[in-house]
């Protein structure tokens, strides 16, 4: 994946080392929740609906999750509705992946050659430092959390494009706000409205997940957790 290209990925590997808290539940109280690709299935779909699926972007390998998608055009691709608003066109030769598998690291830092690689031998499509305790910590509050990613660098595995540097961030940056905002704007008109925002698929999560006994549970951290759950 290529500096400005857009991706949604759909798992995460973790490689932060916990200097920020990274849980809800503390004092004695447990709770255990599925990670499935770390990220919201359910909004993840229509995002991908929004951003790919949809306008000039749509193909039906993309629908399936099977490639990537490009819009070579050379013109700014716009919704099927033929939508006037320039903020929803996507920009030219801006590729769009609908999936991969994101590696989260402790920062500030950039990653050492070495590493770098090693997280392309494991599959890793993109890396950062801001998805977790995040992702983790919006499935425990039962909030539905998708992941954007709008690349600015090949990171350091290759010899061939040198050590990344907050020079070549900052200009792929300023790039990729155009971009951003373009899918925000997709995204946007796509879910307003929608049951999906209120996330009820995850209604009940947390109460399912907890292995504390209730008699073992703290009268404290209970009282914490009450301004999330207060039915629990």
């Amino acid at each position: 994946m290529k500096p400005r290209d857009v991706v949604i990925p759909d798992q995460v590997i973790d490689r932060t080392k916990g200097v920020r808290a990274f849980t809800f539940f503390e004092g004695g109280v447990v709770c255990h929740l599925g990670g499935g690709g770390g990220f919201d299935d359910v909004l993840g779909r229509e995002v991908r609906r929004a951003v790919v699926w949809e306008g000039g972007l749509r193909s039906d390998a993309a629908e399936k999750g099977d490639m990537d998608v490009k819009n070579t055009s050379g013109k700014d691709v716009k919704d099927s509705k033929d939508s006037k608003d320039e903020k929803a066109a996507l920009p030219p030769n801006v590729t769009v992946h609908d999936k991969g598998t994101l590696i989260c690291i402790e920062g500030p830092q950039f990653s050492t050659q070495a590493e770098s690689r090693l997280y392309r031998s494991w599959g890793g499509s993109v890396i950062n430092m801001s998805t977790l305790p995040e992702a983790k910590l919006a499935r425990e509050a039962e909030i539905a959390y998708v992941l954007i990613c709008m690349v600015t660098d090949y990171d350091s595995w290759s010899d061939d494009h040198g050590d990344v540097s907050v020079e070549t961030v900052m200009g792929h940056l300023k790039a990729n706000g155009v971009t951003a905002a373009a899918v925000l704007q997709r995204i946007l008109d796509h879910v307003i409205g929608k049951e999906v925002l209120e996330a009820k698929h995850l209604y009940g999560l947390v109460k399912s997940g907890i292995c504390t006994a209730p008699e073992g549970r703290s009268e404290e951290a209970m009282k914490k957790l009450s301004f999330m759950f207060p039915t629990m």
